[in-house]
């Protein structure tokens, strides 16, 4: 399977990974044949990419977290927030969605445990609209995977995976129109956006019951070890665990994530930044247990190395952040007979770059899929 954007896409090409919407409904199974209308919806929706079939089927086990966990995630997380934007308040109790939410944090790390040998890839397929719910999910399993490095007991994972899945809950609270604005916002916007981690808190205390370990991790997501950040301006041991973790989680999410002002920042470069804030706005040992967690590239993407081979990202071992294996498909722009190549054990090869698939509008159905 390949990562292919949603602007190159064409008919006739083969669906290998399911397309959810924010909810977990599944819009489009794997295996359906794209048509111009599919892909014209697609656009629509704001979707950015599609996982594609090419005649190989090699990285699903990379997958850490499976089809249904994630979709199940994803409608708990939505149906919690409609719940609370439309104020059924009633309806939030009757649904129990403290224990639906213990429930899917459970089936979450238990994915996680299952799975030791690769590295978290955050693999979903996401549209801008639904942009929220992807993320607290994503920012929930990047949060239990760093806390899995780090040496936290099977219960604080669990609730760190809630207070994750809940992190940004007090934007309902916040009105549509500065939350999906393109361009900068003005101070006051500012403002009232800086307050979503106290109603946030407000939400996951009063309506959920949740204790003051979740609840700091929603209030304090956007505090900085150095003092820096909102809303109290806390710093070092002031600011809770969880919010050590899930604030560097967040950033890593967001920043990787297209959003309604700006196009996704290249991973490697994120991952670079993110270390280079730990001693700084970041705890130092979370960040060293956060990077040893995910994978740097993700799996279906292309990618250049410096010896000018192309390949196809399969997996990401664990110890290697940023050496996956890849399957080899052209050497200096010739196609080979692919064949499989283990960064962690190539130290003179590296990747240089992620190759976003301009490309990919000049090569046939034909040639996509013989290039294996």
């Amino acid at each position: 399977m390949r990562r292919i954007p949603v602007e190159y896409l064409i008919p006739g090409l083969k669906v290998g990974y399911p397309v959810m919407d924010g909810q977990g409904r599944i819009l489009i199974n794997a295996g359906t044949i794209l048509t111009s209308v599919m892909i014209n919806r697609l656009k629509k929706l704001k979707y950015s990419w599609l996982y594609i079939y090419d005649g190989k089927d090699d990285f699903t086990e990379a997958f850490v977290i499976s089809e249904m966990v994630r979709r199940r995630a994803l409608n708990v997380v939505n149906n919690l927030y409609q719940d609370i934007l439309q104020e059924r308040y009633f309806a939030i109790k009757v649904a129990n969605y403290r224990e639906q939410l213990k429930e899917i944090a459970a089936e979450m790390l238990a994915e996680l445990l299952d799975k030791k040998g690769f590295l978290l890839d955050l693999y979903d397929i996401r549209n801008l609209d639904d942009y929220t719910y992807f993320h607290s999910v994503n920012v929930a399993l990047l949060s239990m995977a760093t806390a899995l490095k780090a040496g936290f007991k099977h219960d604080e994972i669990i609730n760190l995976g809630i207070s994750g899945l809940l992190h940004d809950i007090g934007k309902t609270q916040v009105p549509w129109t500065i939350l999906n604005k393109p361009g900068k916002l003005s101070p006051e916007e500012m403002e009232i956006i800086r307050l979503h981690p106290e109603k946030g808190g407000e939400i996951v205390s009063r309506y959920l019951n949740f204790g003051s370990s979740v609840v700091q991790g929603v209030i304090q997501h956007h505090e900085r070890l150095d003092g820096s950040g909102y809303l109290q301006g806390l710093s070092g041991d002031k600011i809770h665990k969880f919010a050590k973790i899930i604030m560097v989680a967040d950033v890593y999410d967001a920043m990787t994530s297209k959003r309604v002002y700006r196009d996704p920042i290249d991973p490697k470069e994120v991952y670079e930044f993110v270390l280079a804030l730990g001693g700084g706005e970041f705890d130092l040992n979370t960040v060293k247990s956060f990077a040893s967690s995910i994978a740097v590239y993700p799996v279906g993407a292309k990618v250049l190395l410096n010896n000018g081979f192309e390949g196809i990202v399969t997996g990401t071992p664990v110890g290697f952040p940023d050496r996956p294996v890849i399957r080899v498909i052209a050497d200096n722009g010739r196609p080979v007979e692919p064949y499989y190549l283990s960064l962690a054990e190539e130290y003179k090869l590296m990747v240089t770059k992620i190759v976003l698939y301009p490309e990919v509008a000049n090569e046939s159905i034909v040639q996509i899929l013989t290039q294996r």
